[in-house]
């Protein structure tokens, strides 16, 4: 546990750019290798990620971070452990501010609809019915672009918040479960694919509003 422990505090310290996954994986691919392996490093990997979760969800709460967003920020990967910090705290301050609850509703909506679908396919553009589903596919790949160049957590909670008249709109006017089978599969992709960029921040739907 002393040892988990150190290794976190190293990588917010050091605020090395490597994911707790990629780590792990590296590190049992070593010992694979050695021979000295007396399990899978499946195995070993599924109960090495949920160890550093525990780690990583007490120094967060040392911090002060509320206990549903920090299950929220853990609802996905661990991935680079500073990042994590500062997506907690983002999410902390901005917890207080005025619509936030609205934000993270609309976002919510998002996750739990794609939640209907396994496998992420293409979204075809071709196929969009009205100008809600264009106007927020846009907002997407926007958002897309800037997850990719790298931006800091508060900002990225922002501009997902910046979403919500987008989101509100599409679902107002928008079936996603359509009765034509290719509509429907293309929504469900448009869904999925905004819920992964949502993950980069956090499983919001588990952030408690009021």
């Amino acid at each position: 546990r002393r040892q988990a422990a150190g290794i976190v505090q190293t990588l917010i310290e050091k605020r090395w750019a490597i994911s707790l996954e990629n780590l792990v994986g590296l590190s049992l691919n070593l010992i694979s290798e050695s021979g000295i392996a007396k399990r899978t490093n499946e195995e070993v990997y599924h109960d090495l990620i949920q160890f550093f979760k525990l780690r990583a969800k007490h120094l967060l709460q040392e911090r002060g971070i509320r206990y549903d967003i920090i299950d929220a920020v853990l609802g996905g990967e661990i991935g680079i452990i500073s990042e994590l910090t500062e997506k907690a705290s983002a999410l902390q301050a901005a917890s207080s501010n005025e619509g936030f609850k609205e934000s993270m509703e609309a976002l919510s909506r998002v996750l739990n609809i794609a939640s209907k679908k396994d496998v992420l396919g293409d979204i075809n553009p071709d196929l969009f019915e009205n100008e809600f589903e264009r106007n927020l596919y846009e907002q997407y790949l926007e958002l897309g672009r800037t997850a990719e160049e790298g931006i800091e957590a508060l900002a990225y909670y922002q501009k997902l918040a910046a979403m919500k008249p987008a989101i509100n709109e599409y679902f107002d006017n928008t079936m996603v479960m359509s009765d034509a089978a290719e509509i429907r599969e293309n929504r469900l992709n448009q869904m999925a694919a905004l819920a992964a960029l949502i993950m980069k921040l956090a499983k919001v739907n588990d952030i408690l509003v009021k």
